[in-house]
């Protein structure tokens, strides 16, 4: 589980501040990084975070949510429900689908708003690269522009 935030280091910038969420509030991005393997990180409380294609684990004060989007594997299902075991503490943990959140789930990340519907939608800053395929040889020849 990789965590927001931190004790500053000033290895490379030695004005950095400390940085802690305060609010009691947490969520976490459960994705596959491929057989067996998954990585969870901390992401921002906000609907815009989501993804169809994976789960999130939401942390509030009184409550653990396990969000699981429909297009999310089994391996990412199952990650996510052992994420919110090692979290919750004493909360009680709520497991649901993309489309069935209850009221507090929208609530503890500011409100429902648009976010990806499926994995490939997601905003990730990439620089566009351009390719020139060609199949002249009887072979598929890919050569960056």
């Amino acid at each position: 589980i990789i965590r927001k935030g931190g004790h500053a280091s000033a290895f490379k910038n030695r004005n950095d501040q400390d940085k802690y969420d305060t609010d009691g509030t947490e969520m976490y991005h459960v994705k596959s990084q491929g057989k067996g393997h998954t990585r969870t990180i901390q992401c921002e409380e906000d609907a815009s975070a989501l993804n169809s294609g994976d789960c999130f684990v939401l942390l509030t004060p009184g409550e653990m949510m396990v969000w699981q989007g429909v297009g999310s594997s089994k391996q990412e299902r199952d990650s996510a429900a052992a994420v919110a075991d090692v979290l919750k503490g004493s909360r009680k943990v709520t497991t649901f689908e993309e489309g069935s959140e209850p009221e507090s789930f929208w609530t503890a990340i500011s409100g429902k708003k648009e976010y990806a519907k499926t994995k490939f939608l997601e905003d990730e800053s990439r620089e566009p690269r351009l390719f020139h395929l060609s199949g002249n040889t009887g072979a598929l020849y890919a050569e960056e522009v």
